[in-house]
């Protein structure tokens, strides 16, 4: 990702808006899935929100 990131923002310049539809599939309901399944797709979605938009908006202060 990190090179990926890298490419971004030499081709296009800063990112100011990051859209993140990363999670895990599922073939159950939400609510038919055991809280440690849901424990993890909400984990999974939020924090890749997180590091995604932190290497693409602060390049230079991230640390790998």
């Amino acid at each position: 990702m990190i090179k990926v990131a890298d490419r971004i923002i030499k081709e296009v310049g800063s990112v100011t808006v990051v859209i993140n539809c990363c999670n895990l599939p599922s073939p159950r309901v939400l609510t038919d899935s055991p809280a440690a399944d849901v424990r993890k797709t909400l984990s999974v979605g939020v924090m890749s929100h997180f590091w995604v938009s932190l290497r693409l908006t602060h390049p230079r202060e991230f640390k790998d």
